[in-house]
């Protein structure tokens, strides 16, 4: 609990530091995917009562902010969640639920990169955390020094209640990590160690 609320106090810190901006350079993009289904689940019922037509649909927005040099926001959202069925006349559509799948920032403050939000995450060559699309609650710090970066992060593997009606923390999962990169001669290398 100690390392969460020190790397959110420095996560905050960065955020209140951050230079203001007037105006962001904004960019958007996405796509919109529709699929017409047709199935039989049953190959020999005859009497036609396992059968499934549907039009499907899924739209997916991404926002990507840059508001400094040093600063930016990013988000992938889907505003029908992750599939929706296509309704027919004078039919109210209440089958989709937007899902956003990332919201985070990014900044730099004395030389530190500092990102904090649902992320996504690659760390290991893709063994520890793996990019699926989704995100990753994490805050995560790193510093270069030449041609060694040392990456510090703490990843919110599960999170149970937050009402604070618990007694303890114990209904949470952190994994915190140090990973160290570099490149040595013609050798690239990553040193990783995480604790759960």
């Amino acid at each position: 609990m100690k390392k969460s609320l020190i790397l959110g106090a420095a996560a905050l810190a960065a955020v209140a530091a951050a230079p203001a901006a007037d105006a962001a350079d904004v960019k958007l993009s996405g796509y919109y995917m529709m699929r017409i289904v047709d199935a039989d689940t049953t190959l020999n019922d005859t009497t036609k009562v396992d059968g499934y037509q549907a039009w499907r649909q899924r739209i997916a927005i991404n926002l990507d902010a840059k508001v400094s040099d040093k600063s930016s926001f990013h988000m992938r959202w889907r505003p029908l969640g992750s599939d929706d069925t296509i309704q027919g006349v004078n039919a109210s559509d209440s089958t989709g639920t937007g899902t956003i799948h990332q919201a985070w920032m990014e900044t730099e403050m004395y030389g530190v990169g500092v990102k904090v939000g649902q992320l996504p995450l690659s760390i290991n060559d893709k063994i520890l955390f793996k990019d699926s699309g989704g995100g990753f609650g994490a805050i995560v710090l790193s510093k270069s020094f030449g041609d060694m970066t040392v990456v510090g992060l703490n990843v919110r593997v599960s999170e149970g209640s937050i009402t604070g009606t618990t007694t303890s923390d114990s209904d949470e999962a952190d994994i915190y990590g140090l990973s160290l990169l570099g490149k040595a001669g013609n050798v690239n290398y990553q040193l990783t160690w995480a604790y759960l």
